[in-house]
C-alpha cells in the first residue's frame, strides 16, 4: 500500500527524521487513520461509489487499487468506523440509509429550546436593567438632605 503522503515522506525524509516524526508518520495506524477519515467523508458524500472511484479519492497506489479498497472498506465495516455494504460482484461500496430527521418532530423540539432560551435569557436580563421601585425619590431625598446642609 502506497499512499501520495509516502511519496511526500521519502522526499522530505532527512526533515522528517530531523524533528523525529518519521516514526509517527510511518506506522500503520496513521494510514488506517487516513484511510477511515476519507472513508467515512466518502460514504456521507456517496450513497454508491465504485471501489476504483474509492481508490482514487483515497489516493492509494498498489498493484490492485480495488482489491485493496475492499479490503480496507471490509475493515471498517467489521470495527464499525462506517455503515455501508461492499458489493463485490459490481466493485461499489453502498452506504446504508440513514434515517430522514427531518420527518420527525425532533428538529422543531430542539428549536423550541433554544427559543425557550433565548427569552428567558432576554427576560431576565431585561428585569436586571430595570431600576428598584421609588429609587428616584431616594435621590430627591439625599439632594434635599445636602441642600439643607448647607443652608444652615
Amino acid at each position: 500500500m502506497v499512499f501520495a503522503t509516502e511519496k511526500t515522506l521519502f522526499q522530505m525524509h532527512m526533515s522528517y527524521s530531523d524533528q523525529r516524526f518519521l516514526a509517527l508518520l510511518t506506522n500503520q495506524t496513521t494510514y488506517d487513520s487516513f484511510a477511515r477519515t476519507g472513508l467515512r467523508n466518502i460514504r456521507m458524500s456517496y450513497s454508491k461509489i465504485s471501489t476504483a472511484d474509492v481508490a482514487k479519492k483515497l489516493r492509494l497506489e498498489s498493484p490492485n487499487p480495488v482489491a485493496h479498497v475492499e479490503s480496507i472498506v471490509s475493515k471498517a465495516i467489521r470495527d464499525g468506523a462506517i455503515d455501508a455494504t461492499v458489493d463485490h460482484g459490481n466493485g461499489l461500496m453502498v452506504s446504508k440509509e440513514t434515517g430522514d430527521i427531518y420527518s420527525t418532530n425532533e428538529p422543531q423540539i430542539a428549536f423550541n429550546s433554544r427559543i425557550a432560551f433565548c427569552l428567558n435569557m432576554h427576560s431576565e436580563a431585561v428585569r436586571a436593567l430595570q431600576f428598584p421601585p421609588n429609587s428616584h425619590k431616594a435621590k430627591e431625598s439625599v439632594e434635599k438632605r445636602r441642600e439643607g446642609q448647607r443652608n444652615t
